[in-house]
């Protein structure tokens, strides 16, 4: 049988149930197993510790007895049967802390949801990022759609892009754009003008 909280562990005693104790590994009583974060206090061996109101239960303190894994840039604290690690220094916005204590970058790129819109391209910089949009080639006669997803026709004859005549109207197509005379005139191919 495995506990893994006080209260599991006091209600034992209260039935009577007692063990030597082993500060630095598993204690154990007749069909039980106690956390290495605890010891049970057989009575009379050293001053009960008293622990939600129940005798014979101590805490080990990790840090005190140096059986933490802090690493170097961390400060042990203790808690009720555990223990945690708080950082030495405070990292920088776009900074965190590896388990050595360095800080170190954080790629918001693949750390956030969606931290650029589906038309850019996001990338991580030190401590921060940017989303640049991002860039499709199109075919001659048409441009990246506003989101950058797709290519999207240019309307030349809108854009004034055309090389139509002064008497001549422009039409657009889908990748391109035609030229024609207004009714009642042709187009001379020689001279290129409608007559």
């Amino acid at each position: 049988m495995q506990w893994d909280m006080d209260r599991e562990i006091g209600a034992l005693l209260l039935k009577g149930i007692q063990s030597r104790a082993y500060p630095f590994g598993l204690a154990t009583c007749p069909g039980c197993t106690l956390p290495l974060s605890h010891r049970l206090l057989e009575t009379g061996t050293s001053s009960p510790v008293t622990h939600y109101g129940i005798s014979g239960i101590e805490d080990i303190d990790e840090c005190l007895v140096r059986t933490h894994n802090c690493g170097e840039g961390f400060v042990c604290e203790n808690t009720v049967g555990s223990f945690h690690c708080n950082p030495k220094l405070k990292c920088v916005s776009g900074f965190t802390q590896d388990s050595h204590g360095n800080c170190i970058d954080i790629n918001e790129c693949s750390s956030l949801s969606e931290p650029c819109t589906s038309g850019s391209t996001c990338i991580n910089t030190v401590g921060s990022y940017t989303c640049q949009p991002k860039t499709i080639m199109c075919n001659q006669g048409y441009n990246s759609s506003p989101d950058g997803t797709k290519c999207v026709d240019t309307d030349e004859c809108q854009m004034g892009i055309h090389h139509c005549g002064v008497s001549q109207i422009c039409q657009n197509l889908p990748g391109s754009y035609r030229c024609e005379c207004q009714t009642g005139y042709h187009y001379d191919t020689f001279r290129k003008v409608c007559i």
